[in-house]
């Protein structure tokens, strides 16, 4: 089958993908059994799933009727109903959880301005801030297990480079990749 965007569990026991077929949903396979189940139920687009940091909880980002594009969440287990967390009108693809499980990381893509990065602080009401936006694309971001690093592909250069750059705040970006 075609899978996309597989992240592993904290524990290392479990898988989250998005399937991409006639279903395109999130599915979660269970390494030691080798059994899939079906997280997302809905016929429009799911992807770029993520796992909470204490693995209870993944979350994807999706298309929903009249949700142009929304960030929703599932207990990892199936159980109860997938929940929208966050709504917005651009294509947005989810790459990390916030080690304290009170944000994410998420890339939207700008018509004008290519793909950035956002900070999605959770919570009541869900909030979303820029991270790192340039005239360029930065995409294929994750945060180093203490939060403290985030490190991102740009194509800043003319071709796609690595660089890394501290987190939550900001600071210098250190190219990390030569050869593209």
């Amino acid at each position: 089958r075609d899978y996309s965007d597989p992240k592993i569990s904290p524990d290392g026991r479990m898988i989250a993908s998005h399937l991409q077929d006639a279903q395109n949903d999130i599915w979660v396979a269970d390494v030691a059994r080798g059994t899939m189940s079906r997280l997302s139920f809905d016929p429009a687009e799911d992807e770029t799933p993520i796992w909470s940091p204490d693995g209870r909880t993944v979350a994807w980002s999706a298309t929903r009727g009249t949700v142009a594009r929304g960030v929703y969440s599932r207990a990892a287990d199936g159980s109860g109903k997938e929940n929208l967390v966050w709504s917005l009108e651009n294509h947005a693809h989810l790459r990390d959880w916030l080690p304290d499980g009170r944000g994410l990381i998420v890339e939207i893509a700008d018509p004008k301005l290519g793909m950035d990065i956002w900070r999605l602080d959770l919570g009541e009401k869900p909030a979303a801030t820029i991270f790192l936006q340039t005239p360029f694309n930065e995409r294929a971001s994750r945060l180093s297990p203490d939060g403290r690093w985030l490190v991102y592909s740009s194509d800043e250069s003319g071709r796609d480079e690595v660089y890394i750059q501290s987190f939550p705040s900001a600071g210098a970006k250190v190219q990390v990749s030569t050869g593209g």
